[in-house]
């Protein structure tokens, strides 16, 4: 709104302050016609920057849609049972000849 009064403003403003000029009795006037489109360019100009501001428009933004996250139940506890595996001794080999024997304490082992 300030601008389109600020161009009327400037329009009455500066057609206000430019004298004319008395018309002439003389038949021929040295080309009129450019007076003419000069002043016919000018107003366009000012009307046209006026009528028709420059307004960048551009697209709302997408409307984002978002997938709820699927619900993947985690699996079931495997059924096993456990049974008591007592100590013992075992004898292993390096492959080069050399036995070694070690001691195993007992646990609980797990049976699926």
């Amino acid at each position: 709104m300030k601008k389109t009064v600020f161009c009327l403003f400037l329009l009455v403003l500066t057609v206000s302050l430019i004298t004319v000029r008395p018309a002439s009795a003389r038949p021929h006037r040295p080309d009129p016609f450019w007076h003419g489109v000069a002043a016919g360019v000018g107003t366009a100009i000012v009307l046209g920057h006026l009528f028709h501001p420059r307004v960048y428009c551009y697209d709302a933004r997408p409307v984002r849609v978002y997938t709820p996250p699927a619900y993947v139940p985690p699996p079931p506890e495997p059924v096993y049972r456990e049974r008591w595996v007592p100590g013992h001794w075992v004898e292993e080999t390096d492959g080069y000849g050399n036995w070694e024997r070690y001691w195993v304490p007992g646990h609980w082992e797990r049976v699926y």
